[in-house]
């Protein structure tokens, strides 16, 4: 019977919560019926109003009797009692009494200097100490000669020292000799050595020597007719060493003839530095 003091003790709070909620809504429900009575002039009305004012106010008496019960009973519940007492551990311990140390024996190495004859290998001489029952050390010193291991000769192995013979460069090629007749071409500088149409019959290739100065360039013109001007056919700024000048130009849409054809170096200024001209025979 003491558990159920204790549940109540312990949830009085929600017990007393609830209480108080159906304590509150049963005055709201007085008041509501109290003024019903107020206003109503029918008298049967006005009794079930009367009704149900004293039926609300004998439950809101009910719900604090109620909490004081709940309070009554949880003051009589008996606390909780503390356990004081710690259990004692007991042990059991067993204490095993040393023996005698053992007699402490080391061997130390003591290496004597001794005349070393050739390659003759020195004895090593080991001092023992060994300390007796009664207490006295016993001094032995113990000559050992250790005999060294036979080199076994292995022949050397024969490297091969051979080197092979690297491949040289190849010569430069000799300079190209031009094969076309050159009219104003004294300056080195511009230079054209040959003109072929390998690609094709009227796809020419203009071969030579264009040294560009600084900020100038090159171009190779074309006169077509002594009424017009030089026609541009190709520019660059790249100096050119013994090599194209100009790949493989279609000049099919040309009739036959004879044509100049011009290495023009120009400076950087727009000034003309060097010509070399020669002529173009289409067929």
């Amino acid at each position: 019977m003491e558990i159920i003091p204790q549940l109540i003790k312990a949830n009085s709070y929600v017990i007393y919560a609830v209480l108080a909620v159906a304590a509150v809504y049963f005055a709201f429900t007085a008041l509501a019926a109290l003024r019903e009575w107020q206003r109503s002039h029918f008298r049967l009305v006005r009794s079930s109003a009367r009704s149900r004012v004293f039926s609300a106010i004998f439950r809101m008496i009910v719900c604090g009797l109620l909490g004081a019960g709940v309070f009554f009973v949880g003051s009589l519940a008996s606390a909780p009692t503390e356990t004081t007492g710690r259990p004692t551990a007991a042990a059991t311990g067993t204490f095993v009494q040393p023996t005698s140390l053992p007699t402490a024996r080391f061997t130390p190495t003591v290496v004597f200097p001794t005349a070393v004859i050739g390659n003759a290998t020195p004895p090593v001489r080991t001092l023992v100490t060994q300390t007796t029952s009664s207490g006295s050390v016993i001094v032995s010193i113990i000559t050992t000669t250790l005999v060294p291991p036979t080199t076994e000769v292995f022949p050397s192995p024969t490297v091969n020292t051979t080197v092979a013979a690297l491949p040289t460069a190849p010569p430069p090629p000799p300079p190209v000799v031009p094969t076309v007749p050159l009219v104003n071409c004294a300056n080195p500088r511009a230079q054209i050595f040959s003109v072929t149409n390998e690609a094709g019959p009227r796809i020419f290739a203009v071969r030579g020597n264009a040294q560009v100065e600084p900020s100038g360039y090159f171009k190779v013109e074309m006169l077509v007719s002594a009424q017009s001007q030089w026609s541009f056919l190709v520019r660059s700024t790249d100096s050119v060493t013994a090599g194209v000048l100009l790949n493989n130009y279609n000049f099919g849409s040309l009739p036959p003839g004879n044509y100049p054809l011009r290495l023009v170096l120009v400076r950087g200024d727009g000034n003309i530095s060097a010509v070399c001209e020669t002529t173009l025979t289409l067929s």
